[in-house]
């Protein structure tokens, strides 16, 4: 039986720090996906900021965040704020990472660590903290070895990005010919097939 994961559909259920909504003042700037270096000064800004507030991020370190003070001002005017300022800045989708003081976003990536084939836990562990960060352009090769690899750059193309991941795991020591890399996944979706 063939599967095709798609990681938008497995995600639903998973949170990204934890079974329960965190509060935004409980997530570091090294926490955030994506972000680039100066998303850093401008989440600490957004996480003392009062008011009705939304905080976007893109998946290539773009950011932005909308924030709406008064009686009249909706939570929809501040989300529609930040993600049309983080389009700006973007050639990939902006996603809300935040509404108010809590951390809304779904973390695709943890639902694809759950089906990650043949590799050992530390090769999981850096699936988890290197490639599930990175900024897009990414994609992640394995072998049936245990062999990895990574591409990731946010002004390189996904073929460039697919090249970089299967050579890198062409080149680990435990690759065999005999069990050629495939890649797993790209950006945020699983293109594995079982």
């Amino acid at each position: 039986m063939r599967l095709y994961w798609f990681i938008a559909a497995l995600a639903l259920t998973v949170f990204p720090f934890g079974a329960q909504a965190q509060n935004v003042k409980d997530v570091g700037p090294d926490q955030l996906p994506y972000a680039g270096e100066t998303a850093a000064e401008a989440w600490a800004d957004y996480r003392k900021a009062r008011g009705v507030k939304a905080f976007a991020l893109g998946q290539d370190g773009a950011w932005a965040w909308g924030r709406r003070v008064g009686e009249d001002e909706t939570l929809g005017e501040a989300r529609d704020a930040a993600l049309e300022n983080c389009r700006g800045e973007t050639q990939f989708e902006c996603f809300i990472f935040a509404e108010n003081n809590i951390v809304v976003w779904t973390n695709p990536g943890l639902a694809a660590l759950e089906v990650l084939p043949h590799v050992d836990a530390a090769t999981r562990g850096i699936f988890q903290e290197k490639f599930l960060n990175a900024t897009f352009n990414r994609a992640f090769a394995i072998s049936p070895d245990g062999a990895f690899g990574g591409g990731w750059h946010s002004r390189k193309t996904m073929e460039e990005m697919r090249d970089a991941a299967l050579g890198s795991c062409r080149k680990k020591s435990n690759y065999r010919t005999r069990n050629p890399c495939f890649l797993f996944m790209e950006n945020d979706t699983v293109v594995w097939r079982e």
